[in-house]
């Protein structure tokens, strides 16, 4: 046996001379293999999946065969030290209503730093996600830069689109 990219058998099937039905087969095959271009079946359990993608962070592009996340924002944008601050999230898909996510709150103090402040956690009802977050006065930087978050859950994940600032 040979190996594609020395990373997985592939079965050799003998080339002979001529055009030949086994030739063909033999080309067939090839074709097949360039075509697929991982070097996986989509039946193999080690497959890539279709994930969402996020083009940028008012672009998203869902796979229309898994959950996605049709929104993910902060009610608002502004917001002071110790109010609480409402999260919006709604999936699409089906979950259990009582499904917890986790949404890692994310600080952006500078365009080239990120830092997960905290993570809490909501629930999944008819497809939303009920959760809050007390915005905090945490660290010397807490009001430089702004607030983003990460929702994970519901076998789908998505960052927020807007950003929350605190004053």
């Amino acid at each position: 046996m040979s190996s594609i990219n020395g990373k997985f058998p592939k079965k050799v099937m003998p080339v002979f001379g001529g055009h030949g039905a086994q030739n063909q087969n033999h080309q067939r095959e090839n074709n097949r293999n360039e075509q697929r271009g991982n070097g996986f079946d989509a039946a193999d359990i080690f497959a890539p999946q279709k994930r969402n993608l996020v083009i940028d962070s008012g672009s998203f592009v869902p796979d229309m065969t898994s959950n996605y996340y049709r929104t993910a924002q902060w009610a608002t944008e502004t917001a002071r030290p110790n109010t609480n601050v409402k999260i919006i999230a709604e999936l699409s898909g089906s979950v259990p209503d009582g499904t917890r996510v986790q949404i890692n709150i994310i600080h952006n103090p500078t365009p080239e730093q990120k830092n997960v402040y905290e993570t809490i956690h909501g629930v999944i009802i008819g497809g939303v996600v009920s959760a809050g977050w007390q915005a905090k006065a945490r660290g010397a930087d807490w009001n430089q830069g702004d607030f983003t978050f990460l929702i994970i859950g519901g076998r789908a994940s998505r960052m927020s689109t807007n950003a929350l600032r605190l004053i």
